[in-house]
């Protein structure tokens, strides 16, 4: 473990470093600040520049004592161990910081010498339940519960494969041809993503273009605006008042709670 009283290493001219800018050549933005900012802790517990470091780590790979030659495996080891024994370090969040401090290792040529088992965590694994997927069946027996809206709306979220998001901002005026699209026939769709670039392509099933036909024209047959909205206020849109919704539906929270 380490020892007691180790002073952190203050100085933080680090990321001028010649070692460490040769490091973040050619990473994302994105990866330069995230690492930038787990390698500030491993620098507190090694007590070294990143200079000194690389230039020790070329001394102890050519050292003929394997003791000295294993010097920064050891000290990374004894980095997990030290991080692994903190209560609110998460098994992840201590792999990314491990593979920080390899990633440092190795783009400027002295990769660590590490084995797979050195990366396994010993931690207690947290038991992680599977989330719950509605049958055919849960979807009938929902679906006889619930209004006008919310059954078009329960249809529309298990047929389209589109997320709650998606649903929630789709708009009257985006569904051409929907009102002429005959009783008998299925309802083609493209979406683009809300919270991706792609397009998403699918279809609703007659059954589901019926019920959405019912809920606009209990509306009124508006032509446009959002497709589902609160039933408090028509004008709001489902996205701001969709946890009011979750917690007056039953059949909601009992597919998405």
């Amino acid at each position: 473990m380490a020892k007691a009283g180790r002073k952190p290493f203050i100085n933080r001219d680090y990321i001028q470093d010649e070692y460490f800018k040769r490091w973040m050549v050619g990473l994302s933005d994105k990866t330069k600040r995230s690492y930038n900012f787990a390698f500030k802790e491993w620098l507190d517990f090694i007590g070294m520049s990143p200079t000194e470091q690389i230039l020790k780590r070329g001394r102890d790979v050519i050292n003929p004592n394997p003791i000295k030659r294993r010097f920064f495996e050891d000290k990374w080891r004894e980095y997990k161990e030290l991080s692994e024994a903190k209560e609110t370090s998460k098994d992840s969040s201590i792999h990314s910081k491990l593979k920080v401090v390899a990633s440092f290792f190795s783009r400027n040529g002295l990769r660590l010498n590490l084995k797979r088992g050195d990366w396994t965590s010993t931690q207690t694994q947290e038991v992680i339940t599977k989330k719950w997927i509605p049958t055919n069946e849960d979807i009938r027996r929902m679906y006889g519960h619930a209004n006008l809206r919310d059954r078009a709306l329960l249809v529309v979220l298990y047929q389209s494969g589109f997320s709650q998001i998606d649903v929630a901002n789709m708009k009257i005026e985006h569904l051409k041809g929907l009102m002429e699209n005959p009783e008998t026939e299925h309802y083609f769709i493209e979406k683009r993503r809300e919270k991706r670039t792609h397009v998403q392509a699918t279809c609703l099933s007659f059954e589901c273009v019926h019920d959405i036909k019912l809920m606009l024209h209990e509306r009124g047959n508006p032509e446009e605006g959002y497709l589902f909205v609160s039933q408090t206020k028509l004008k709001e849109n489902l996205k701001i008042a969709f946890n009011r919704i979750l917690k007056t539906n039953p059949f909601l929270i009992y597919t998405y709670g």
